[in-house]
């Protein structure tokens, strides 16, 4: 069976442009980018914890090789820490950068997934502060409050 629409076909529930139909289809597709994401962040975790631990392994080089310098030896242990440094320090802003974006992402998702659901439809905003007190049509169009406009557009 298809139906044809302004956008696409609608076929089995799927539209041919790649939207999604059913409930069920946008649930599983939460799921999946949910699942995906949070696989990958752990990963990244993996990877930021090992540069943390380089990291203190160039302080402590850097410790090691000042004590030394002081005392009459080599100055070169000291430049190969700050070098690690200079590489790890980005290395490490960057992943802590993208586990961050990678965890918003996943709270997006299950935001997303408790909107299918029903379990949360609005984001629970609702805009008291901005009402004008005695206004001829605000209750009656609830556009402020639980339950308002003002809740749905602002989820």
């Amino acid at each position: 069976m298809s139906l044809t629409s302004g956008d696409g076909e609608l076929s089995g529930g799927q539209l041919t442009d790649g939207r999604l139909g059913t409930t069920a289809e946008v649930e599983a597709r939460y799921e999946g980018l949910r699942g995906e994401r949070a696989g990958g962040i752990a990963g990244l975790e993996r990877r930021k914890t090992l540069v943390g631990q380089g990291l203190l392994v160039c302080l402590v080089v850097i410790g090691w090789a000042t004590v030394r310098a002081m005392h009459g030896g080599s100055g070169w242990p000291l430049l190969a820490g700050f070098a690690g440094l200079a590489a790890l320090v980005p290395m490490h802003l960057g992943l802590q950068t993208k586990v961050g974006r990678g965890q918003r992402l996943v709270e997006f998702y299950e935001r997303g997934l408790e909107r299918v659901r029903g379990v949360k439809v609005q984001s629970g905003a609702t805009g008291e502060g901005l009402g004008t007190e005695g206004h001829l049509y605000e209750r009656d169009l609830n556009l402020l409050g639980e339950e308002s406009v003002f809740g749905l557009l602002d989820t």
